[in-house]
């Protein structure tokens, strides 16, 4: 055995050592000579070199520094020194302001770390001076900004920073606010897809509705697009509305001052806590020419006062705050975007569901149908909604119609903020001429670019040029789509039914890896963390793709954004699997193949993503924990007893409790409420009853199973397909337990399962069957309690949350629950 791993070994060298750069010492060896050498020729051939100040003298910057490295460079490059991006052992002088304990370790105990200041110094007396004292103080170094992840218990009191450490991914995703958007933009997708599947033909909007009768002329169609407002500020503002009317900015970052807190009087929340700022800073700060501190963390989204003063989304907030000094800045709360975002959905499923979700706050919903139907006016309609929306969220939305989705969008953009508009039918390429191609859909960058070589800027310029002139530059197809856009022609459909292309996980920050094992380690947290997703929407795949951000060539090793990716160049790899699956193991060996095809060093890495396509809905096979849905599946096919114990109810209604109850575990039993205890004692009894007339009464031959098989819409309630009514005895027992089994089966509940019950809870809100609602949400509460786990606690005030909102929108109270734990870990 050893044996073979010395030949393994030894064929290993042999296949570095030819790889085309043994004589270099090897890949990473000869890169840094390159770089080495490029440094050299560019200082040699720029004509920028005005003295030899530095003449012998080498350095490597490791970290920030004031300077940064790029002036650094820069300096050694005009004055005659040498600027090495990796530190070697012929490198002068090692320069830093801080550094980390990490750091420290791994360095050549050999070097001389002196600060920047230095560099500065011997610039400005012309001369190299005494480098002792700026020697690196170890013993007075400052905490630098860093990415602060939420502490877990467990956690030895230890912070995940990098992806070396276990716990970072799970840390990562909690964290990170395009995960959490994309996230809930799909799931709302799925949400519509789901509405549709168990929709059963009513609309109760459409019913309370009491307007005027006006409709269009047939056969018009009538497409609306609506958009939140200033999406994360409005909702952010609904618990700090003395902050209305102030420029406004969402953000982790604080910009060296605290963010403003809900229900909180501005006047103390506009004071700086420069501790408090530093320690929970999310990005590394980078010092300006004043002298000041500069956040390099971005502006998710700003209210209006913020924009009409200069701020943009995207924008960083050392910028904005040189911009407008006196911005306030709010935190994420992305619980309450969820719930916003659902009311949004609900509030127009309750009208139609020809609904295309785009996002968390916008969608295209066609209303032609509605309209012909109800035979109400579009401008009544609009105004109607849109107050609808308002007051169930207190947050404005603008809302765009047009005949097509194209100019439905461009509508909203007149509607904004907070208003409609109606785009004209006539003369439709009169008005779109002073439109800029740039909103076109599927016109980016590169083909503005291209465009405005020729001068065409506006849809105007665009409608003199011929068709053949169009696909002659750009192409057949998107020649063609220009021609018809820049008209206001858009033929796409809306698509009410959107399937998942790909599955994927992808991190592109704290990518810090110093050995192979690490990378090796990590993929197999993906792999893992990918065929979980796949499980949660029940699909499988049969194509994986490693994709890779690898760190540029000319890019510094640390990046200004603290454990950023920084400029990276991208790759990306697939490869074919030979059946569908979603099977961690299958999917890690597949990408560690590519992995090692690719053979990219792991330190260079800055981005890892693994992605599952062609995707199979069918048999897409069972996760290995137990899925609500699939138990309560399991129940639905027991119809036949099910029927029977409906019909035999009232006449064994007189017979006797019996003795003993097996099926039943007695700890539970003792542990219900007084009230909830004799409900399901007297439905078991009477289920029990059932079962034994049925026993005694059934003919021995059975009549076809066709004639007492009940219609689906028996068995499936149109009320509530995961929770069950009391009217169904047997359904209620055993709802107890597949609850109790599913509870039991994992240390983690599915995703799809918390919210399929989410879902079903709120329609026994809406049925007004709070009875059975409270008695299975209390028993719920007593199963999860006793796990003492807060995976199942945080998903169970999830589902507590959801139904306390619809309690709130339809009867203004909240239902009186339990939904306080043992752990007290998790509150």
């Amino acid at each position: 055995m050893e044996e073979k791993q010395e030949k393994r070994k030894k064929s290993k060298r042999e296949e570095e050592e030819d790889n085309g750069f043994a004589q270099f010492g090897g890949y990473m060896d000869a890169k840094i000579s390159k770089l080495e050498q490029q440094f050299l020729d560019n200082a040699k051939n720029s004509g920028i070199q005005k003295s030899t100040l530095f003449s012998g003298i080498s350095i490597y910057v490791n970290g920030h520094t004031n300077p940064s490295a790029e002036a650094l460079k820069m300096i050694m490059m005009e004055h005659g020194g040498i600027y090495h991006t990796y530190e070697r052992s012929h490198t002068t002088f090692i320069i830093a302001s801080n550094l980390p304990d990490v750091k420290v370790r791994k360095m050549m105990p050999s070097k001389t770390i002196i600060k920047p200041e230095w560099i500065v110094d011997c610039l400005k007396e012309q001369k190299i001076i005494d480098y002792k004292k700026y020697l690196y103080d170890f013993n007075h170094r400052v905490s630098q900004p860093k990415l602060t992840f939420a502490q877990k218990a467990e956690d030895d009191g230890k912070k995940a920073r990098t992806a070396v450490n276990p716990n970072f991914l799970s840390e990562f995703y909690s964290n990170s606010r395009l995960h959490h958007i994309s996230t809930l933009g799909l799931a709302l997708k799925d949400y519509v897809n789901d509405l549709r599947e168990r929709h059963q033909g009513d609309f109760p909007g459409r019913i309370e509705m009491n307007f005027s009768r006006n409709s269009g002329p047939p056969g018009q169609k009538v497409i609306m697009h609506i958009d939140m407002d200033c999406f994360f500020v409005s909702v952010g503002l609904r618990s700090r509305p003395h902050l209305r009317g102030l420029p406004v900015a969402v953000t982790h970052s604080k910009g060296g001052r605290n963010p403003v807190s809900a229900d909180k009087s501005f006047k103390d929340l506009s004071a700086i806590d420069e501790e408090a700022a530093e320690e929970n800073s999310k990005n590394i700060l980078r010092v300006g020419s004043s002298g000041k501190s500069l956040s390099l963390s971005e502006i998710a989204s700003c209210s209006y006062e913020a924009r009409q003063k200069g701020i943009k989304n995207g924008m960083f907030m050392g910028t904005a705050l040189k911009i407008c000094p006196d911005l306030k800045t709010i935190p994420y709360d992305f619980s309450q975007y969820r719930e916003v975002s659902y009311i949004l959905y609900d509030s127009i499923a309750r009208y139609t569901l020809d609904i295309e979700a785009v996002s968390c706050d916008e969608m295209f919903v066609d209303l032609t149908d509605l309209l012909a139907t109800t035979g109400v006016s579009c401008e009544d309609f609009i105004t109607h909604i849109r107050a609808e929306i308002k007051q169930k969220t207190n947050c404005p939305c603008s809302v765009g119609i047009g005949e097509n989705r194209l100019l439905a969008r461009l509508a909203t953009r007149k509607a904004k903020p907070d208003g409609q508009y109606f785009f004209p039918r006539e003369n439709i390429p009169n008005f779109m001429q002073d439109v800029p191609l740039k909103d076109l859909p599927g016109v980016g960058r590169s083909t503005c670019e291209k465009l405005g070589e020729n001068g065409w800027v506006s849809c105007g310029d665009l409608q003199g040029v011929p068709l053949s002139r169009l696909q002659k530059d750009f192409g057949k197809k998107s020649g063609e789509n220009l021609f018809q856009l820049c008209r206001g022609q858009d033929n796409r459909p809306l698509n009410f039914c959107q399937q998942r292309k790909s599955v994927s996980t992808e991190v592109n920050y704290g990518i810090r890896f110093t050995k192979k094992s690490e990378l090796e380690t990590f993929l197999r947290q993906l792999s893992e963390e990918t065929a979980k997703r796949l499980r949660e929407v029940g699909l499988k795949g049969k194509s994986v793709t490693l994709k890779l951000m690898i760190r540029a060539q000319d890019a510094p090793v640390e990046t200004a954004k603290f454990m950023g990716h920084g400029i990276c160049d991208h790759i990306a790899k697939s490869s074919p699997l030979t059946t569908f699956t979603d099977d961690p193991e299958t999917i890690f060996q597949a990408i560690w193949k590519i992995s090692e095809e690719l053979n990219i060093p792991s330190e260079e890495l800055r981005g890892i993503g693994v992605q599952v396509t062609k995707l199979n809905k069918g048999d897409a096979g069972k996760p290995p924990q137990s899925s609500v849905m699939d138990l309560f599946n399991q129940m639905k096919a027991k119809p036949k007893l099910q029927k029977l114990s409906e019909a035999r109810k009232a006449e064994n209604a007189e017979e006797k409790l019996p003795p003993t109850m097996p099926d039943l575990d007695p700890e539970v039993l003792k542990a219900l409420p007084e009230e909830l205890r004799e409900e399901i004692l007297r439905d078991y009894s009477e289920w029990k009853k059932v079962q034994n007339s049925a026993q005694e009464k059934t003919p021995t031959k059975s009549p076809p199973a066709a004639k007492i098989e009940p219609k689906p819409e028996t068995v499936i309630r149109k009320k509530a397909p995961g929770l069950i009514s009391s009217s169904n005895i047997l359904g209620k027992k055993n709802w107890l337990d597949i609850v109790t089994q599913w509870v039991n089966s994992s240390d983690c509940p599915k995703t799809c399962d918390v919210e399929h019950l989410s879902r079903n809870a709120r329609e026994f809100v809406r049925a007004k069957d709070i009875v059975d609602l409270h008695s299975q949400l209390e028993y719920l509460f007593l199963l999860i309690n006793q796990k003492n786990n807060c995976n199942w606690h945080k998903s169970y005030r999830f589902l507590i949350q959801e139904v306390q909102r619809e309690m709130l929108l339809i009867y203004e109270i909240k239902l009186k629950i339990s939904n306080k734990f043992n752990c007290g870990q998790c509150e």
